[in-house]
């Protein structure tokens, strides 16, 4: 378990008065914070294939895991943008277009 020193402390440890402690709660925040991360890029290319696809193998989501976690910058804007987006109006047929019941 190792220490991420890019990641600033939470406000909580300055409370914290024994080394020790204040050590291992930062290691905890760091870890968990790390795992969140992993959690959220698996999220983000199920998301992904879920909304590009629609059908999927866990073969072709795990190839795909792996392209999106050697780095996609702007991968989360197109995410958002397709979840946020309108649904489209459902398709007519030519029968409800010339009024037929």
């Amino acid at each position: 378990m190792s220490e991420s020193p890019s990641r600033p402390d939470p406000p909580f440890l300055a409370a914290i008065h024994d080394p020790d402690m204040r050590r291992a709660c930062r290691t905890v925040y760091n870890d968990l914070h790390t795992i969140i991360d992993r959690q959220q890029v698996e999220i983000q290319a199920l998301l992904e294939v879920l909304l590009e696809k629609h059908v999927t193998s866990i073969g072709e989501y795990k190839r795909h895991l792996a392209r999106v976690q050697q780095g996609g910058a702007g991968r989360t804007e197109r995410i958002q943008s397709q979840i946020g987006s309108p649904v489209a109006p459902p398709a007519t047929t030519p029968r409800d277009r010339l009024g037929g019941h």
